[in-house]
């Protein structure tokens, strides 16, 4: 179990956890591509043509057209707009990790910013091991869940274990 505390300069737990964080989110962003290039029938080289250059949220806007334009039941088209939200909010906390981090008075701070009434508004907080594992936790039941949407919809061809 983790101790809740915050990760100081010298804790290599900062850097191991946020390279684990990069790398999945990274797979995760590659399994949308994977999806998305099934659903549009392209090749693997089409697919990078089409898709390299395409961030997550822009995989996921996709996503939502595709699964609208689908003949499947209503609650299966619900359960994937939920799903992709939830994808879509994880990414939105990959990049506070990623791009927010910010070391002041022996603690690293990780920064948020959000959008409200068209003003930005921004958090600090700080950085715990306990929640970066959370977040990894989180990832994986992200994968999980795409996984079985991808496969309702038949956009993956085989069973991938969770991806890792």
């Amino acid at each position: 179990m983790s101790i809740n505390r915050a990760i100081g300069p010298g804790d290599d737990d900062l850097f191991n956890l946020l390279g684990w964080i990069v790398w999945k989110c990274a797979f995760l962003e590659s399994f949308l591509r994977e999806a998305l290039a099934k659903a549009n029938n392209l090749s693997r080289e089409e697919s990078v043509k089409q898709y390299s250059m395409r961030g997550p949220s822009l995989l996921i806007s996709d996503l939502r057209k595709i699964f609208g334009q689908l003949p499947k039941p209503r609650h299966l088209k619900s359960e994937a707009n939920t799903i992709l939200d939830k994808t879509s909010l994880a990414f939105e906390e990959r990049n506070s990790y990623v791009h927010g981090l910010h070391y002041r008075s022996d603690t690293w701070l990780r920064v948020r910013l959000k959008v409200k009434n068209g003003k930005p508004i921004t958090s600090e907080t700080a950085v715990t091991k306990q929640d970066m594992e959370e977040f990894l936790q989180l990832i994986e039941e992200i994968d999980c869940e795409l996984e079985i949407l991808f496969q309702s919809y038949g956009l993956i061809d085989q069973h991938r274990y969770g991806g890792y």
